[in-house]
């Protein structure tokens, strides 16, 4: 066994834990809900959301990171198609790495040793990698979702996210736009939580108190 091919296994098993550990975690962007909690996201995954218990009730904030219900629940096309395009490489990635570990360690020596196999194996890794960028290019397409305008602002649109200068002139002029929702209760007592739901933006994005950037959350 020479020493490229150890080289060669050990940055691959390096790569696909990265690549395997940034799907999973949720802190890809970072934005501000309700002025209380940091709002985090990935494809298809969120950190701290907010739910509407009872038709009159105030939006609460669940403080926990969790999937999606449902893939359809994603909230974006652009997301899902992220999703699946990166889930797809990082099993890719992983497989190689699997097998040149498996090479390496001499459970499957053979495979190093012909250049048939070598080169299947390095198409494989270039097709995960072009998948995985892929989806990361995908991603930023999909800021223009509900969800991202909520906790950003609503000029979160694709590859720009909102400025913290829009979010605290919005915040200044209309500041006191849920309490008068509140107050005003009579007035929306036959609103339904479908209708919350679209109203849910106007509501957040005037408390918004910082900008959504890219998010450098680290988390053991």
């Amino acid at each position: 066994m020479t020493v490229l091919c150890v080289l060669w296994a050990t940055l691959s098993t390096v790569a696909s834990i990265l690549a395997c550990s940034g799907f999973y975690l949720p802190y890809w962007i970072q934005g501000r809900l309700l002025g209380k909690a940091d709002a985090y996201f990935s494809s298809f995954r969120r950190c701290n959301y907010p739910r509407l218990r009872t038709t009159n009730a105030p939006p609460e904030i669940v403080y926990e990171c969790a999937r999606y219900s449902s893939f359809w629940d994603i909230p974006s096309a652009w997301w899902q198609a992220s999703t699946v395009t990166m889930g797809i490489g990082v099993a890719i990635a992983l497989i190689g790495a699997l097998t040149l570990l498996a090479a390496v360690t001499s459970f499957l020596p053979h495979i190093l040793k012909t250049p048939k196999h070598t080169r299947v194996l390095g198409s494989l890794q270039l097709l995960a990698a072009v998948m995985i960028c892929g989806g990361l290019v995908m991603y930023p397409i999909g800021w223009d979702n509900r969800e991202v305008q909520e906790s950003c602002g609503k000029s979160a649109n694709v590859y720009n996210l909102a400025s913290f200068k829009e979010a605290l002139n919005l915040s200044e002029r209309r500041n006191t736009a849920y309490d008068v929702r509140v107050v005003d209760g009579s007035a929306h007592e036959n609103r339904t939580d479908d209708d919350r739901w679209n109203n849910l933006a106007e509501i957040v994005n005037p408390i918004t108190t910082r900008c959504c950037t890219i998010s450098s959350h680290r988390s053991i």
